[in-house]
């Protein structure tokens, strides 16, 4: 079991999704609202961030960074849960270098549960 932390501004998505990952065994938050990131990170201690790249008015790649360069938090796998990428190629565009993998929308559940677990790498 994973605590992770999906950052979604569709509630219908965040709410599937977080549903399918607790049936699948891992706890989960959602939230909408990146300015609660780093305190939810601080209270939560996830181990995995499924992060959307549009959020409102916010980016989900400058939110990523902010992770990857704090020391603190730079550990945590953070996915790129978003339509903008859909492949591969796409998601080596230097604009997704910190995110640790991607997710496209919509999400295959096993493609999902796999890079989540761990058990697919984006170099695979």
């Amino acid at each position: 079991m994973k605590k992770i932390i999906i950052i979604e501004d569709d509630e219908a998505i965040a709410e599937v999704t977080s549903l399918a990952l607790e049936m699948s065994g891992h706890e989960v938050i959602a939230i909408d609202d990146p300015d609660a990131l780093f305190n939810m990170i601080d209270q939560f201690k996830p181990e995995v961030i499924l992060m959307d790249y549009n959020i409102g008015n916010a980016n989900g790649r400058k939110i990523c960074e902010d992770i990857k360069f704090n020391p603190k938090y730079e550990s945590l796998k953070v996915l790129l849960f978003s339509a903008a990428v859909s492949s591969e190629s796409e998601f080596k565009n230097p604009l997704f270098r910190f995110f640790d993998g991607f997710v496209p929308k919509p999400y295959d559940l096993e493609d999902l549960l796999a890079k989540i677990n761990g058990t697919y790498s984006v170099d695979s």
